[in-house]
């Protein structure tokens, strides 16, 4: 059994250092936190989907940060039962330091000039980089 959980291991470790290598590789284009707060009147409203990393969900006060490749934070709160039962599945294999696509609505900036925004959702951007299977 012990065997077979090594060979396994050897077979996986390879394959996903080629798919974290070849997503990391990828030159972001996107804005940072700190731009789209300083252009607010522009993205105001607007949905966006921008690539950030996890750095905490807060269970007890139902909030979860994510950051930009600068280390600039933004806070949801998800306390909302609807915003709870819509983002549990991503949830459940929620992982901190791993990039996300993060897709939220802008809504203001705050007091302390932090972006304040709406999630919508969040999806690991290590399942964008595995092919989809064509159903026969």
């Amino acid at each position: 059994m012990k065997s077979i959980t090594n060979i396994i291991a050897v077979l996986i470790i390879p394959v996903a250092l080629t798919f974290s290598r070849g997503i990391a590789a990828q030159p972001s284009t996107d804005p940072l936190l700190s731009e789209i707060a300083a252009g607010i009147e522009s993205y105001r409203t607007k949905t966006i989907t921008l690539r950030l990393r996890l750095r905490n969900i807060d269970r007890t006060f139902h909030k979860i940060i994510f950051y930009d490749r600068k280390n600039v934070d933004i806070t949801f709160d998800v306390s909302d039962d609807a915003m709870t039962g819509r983002i549990a599945v991503d949830m459940l294999n929620a992982h901190e330091g791993l990039e996300y696509f993060v897709t939220f609505t802008v809504v203001k900036v705050g007091s302390l000039g932090e972006l304040v925004g709406t999630l919508v959702g969040f999806q690991p951007v290590l399942a964008d980089a595995i092919p989809e299977g064509k159903a026969k």
